[in-house]
């Protein structure tokens, strides 16, 4: 099968190009690709999409689409949807090939590159309140959002994450986070986290925005959470206060996801809060920080463990107070 690389023009770079547009605007994959115009052209910019998946799945970031990176590709659908045909190397250049309808370009995503403003603003603007199956669970709950608004004092962002320098063989971080969101205990497994924050879901299966989960937390006070967002790359727990479960001691939301910077993966938790008192800042503000640290740590034992690389020494925490 022939190399596509820089300065090819065939159909199958035509293909490929198509394959790359078609992941790249995939939520559930998550990649985040530039636009690229069918012309079966390799071009730059053909070249920077290749490389950009080269480096998302681990592979050689050399812009040329071999074996490997076929081998990745196919994986995702591609020879089954984009099948490459092989051609002959000599010859007078193909006809024009007429490109199919143009594809819109993939939204922003927040999977590449330090994702942290984007993260607290999507934390503070809570703009899941609008969608109907976040209604539908707090309705079924008799609860309704504990909003970041309706909290006491300064509102308190912080950011915990560990780098990740390799997966295990065959594991993706989307498939990883998909674990934690069904059972974020079992996943982590972490004594001491556990002994600050037990989510307790109580139902099967895979996650679905709307879901209410009870948490049994440190201390007199238990809360609940709902799923307000699930994307490939992170999700949402906004907390709540329930006819059935009662209140939560914190108002706001928390965000658990990844992000990719340049050949390595980092897992983070990040939230935007404020305390429903001031004693509820003074006592909660210790054992928080401690089970989100447990948090990673356990994040980096279990991909360590499943023969990745990572390790709890490279472990950052971001805190500060702001007026809104």
């Amino acid at each position: 099968m022939r190399i596509l690389k820089r300065a090819v023009r065939d159909r199958d770079v035509l293909r490929w190009q198509a394959f790359l547009n078609r992941i790249g605007s995939d939520p559930l994959i998550g990649l985040r690709l530039p636009f690229l115009r069918p012309d079966a052209i390799f071009g730059k910019n053909t070249q920077r999409a290749t490389q950009l998946f080269q480096r998302r799945y681990r592979l050689t970031p050399d812009g040329i689409v071999g074996a490997r990176t076929l081998a990745a590709a196919s994986e995702l659908g591609f020879l089954a949807t984009e099948k490459l045909t092989p051609t002959t190397p000599a010859g007078p250049p193909p006809p024009p090939v007429q490109p199919p309808p143009p594809v819109q370009p993939p939204p922003p995503g927040p999977a590449f590159g330090n994702t942290r403003a984007d993260s607290f603003r999507r934390l503070r603007s809570e703009g899941w309140k609008t969608d109907g199956r976040v209604q539908a669970g707090l309705n079924g709950a008799k609860a309704v959002l504990q909003s970041v608004e309706d909290g006491s004092g300064d509102y308190i962002y912080d950011e915990y994450r560990v780098r990740v320098d390799a997966m295990p063989e065959r594991a993706t971080p989307e498939a990883f986070l998909l674990e934690m969101a069904r059972d974020l205990n079992g996943t982590v497994s972490n004594l001491i986290f556990d002994g600050i924050n037990r989510f307790k879901r109580q139902v099967g299966g895979d996650p679905t925005v709307g879901e209410v989960i009870p948490i049994d937390i440190l201390g007199p006070d238990d809360g609940a959470v709902i799923l307000a967002e699930l994307r490939s790359n992170y999700f949402v727990f906004q907390t709540i206060d329930s006819d059935i479960m009662g209140s939560h001691p914190e108002n706001g939301s928390r965000e658990f996801g990844f992000e990719a910077q340049g050949n390595v993966i980092f897992f983070y938790t990040r939230g935007v809060s404020r305390p429903g008192n001031i004693i509820i800042r003074i006592a909660g503000s210790i054992p928080q920080s401690v089970g989100w640290t447990q948090l990673c740590y356990g994040i980096a034992d279990q991909i360590t463990r499943r023969g990745g690389r990572s390790s709890g020494d490279s472990f950052q925490q971001f805190k500060e107070s702001r007026g809104n």
